[in-house]
């Protein structure tokens, strides 16, 4: 698996290489597309969403130099910027509503950056057994910003590459994707481990009773 400077994959891929030696009937190449497949979409569901609740109180919140809401703040600079003129009333509410309406919409972007390794290496892999299921809030997005590298042999190694290229709107994008997108990916590497070291306990304990071994 490939290395980030933010992420830790040590025991990760010690753990592989151990549920390699278990699982030979499988080439290297399918099951690192597996396990970046497994990875990718379990960073789809670990990847922070705001609630539509917590957008709203934010949204409606009151500014702190102005007797206005954040919504009606963020659209007037906007306007601003594009040298139109500010809006007020009836006008403002409903810019406020498209606003909300936007935000809620749009929560899942940054989760979505995985899916399209999800769908590339879906197709790359045989038994799909054990996938974790589609995220409908995600799958709302349009097209999902990332990409992906399949496994492939890089001298002794085999890496595979899950890449996402989104960023939150409106935010500082790197510190939108160290905050939320690198730790959501560790969050699924770190269950995908544990589901190996799970796997592994249950294939030793087969072997073992096999052998008229007593083992719990």
């Amino acid at each position: 698996m490939p290395s980030h400077n933010k992420l830790e994959w040590r025991e990760f891929n010690e753990t592989l290489k151990k549920y390699r030696e278990l699982h030979k009937r499988r080439t290297t190449i399918e099951l690192t597309n597996k396990k970046a497949l497994f990875i990718a979409r379990g960073a789809i569901r670990e990847t922070f969403r705001p609630t539509k609740e917590t957008i709203e109180e934010s949204l409606f919140a009151m500014g702190d130099t102005a007797d206005a809401p954040i919504a009606a703040l963020i659209i007037n600079k906007r306007r601003g910027v594009n040298r139109q003129p500010g809006l007020s009333g009836d006008f403002m509410r409903v810019a406020i509503d498209t606003l909300v309406n936007i935000r809620k919409s749009a929560r899942t972007f940054l989760a979505a950056g995985w899916i399209p390794s999800v769908k590339k290496l879906s197709s790359l892999v045989g038994n799909k057994r054990g996938i974790p299921p589609n995220d409908p809030d995600a799958n709302r997005i349009k097209n999902p910003k990332g990409s992906v590298m399949p496994a492939r042999n890089v001298g002794f190694k085999t890496v595979a590459t899950i890449i996402n290229s989104a960023s939150a709107k409106k935010t500082n994008s790197q510190d939108t994707l160290d905050k939320h997108a690198v730790a959501g990916l560790q969050k699924a590497i770190d269950k995908e481990r544990q589901s190996m070291v799970d796997n592994i306990k249950e294939e030793m304990l087969k072997a073992a009773k096999e052998c008229g071994i007593k083992a719990h």
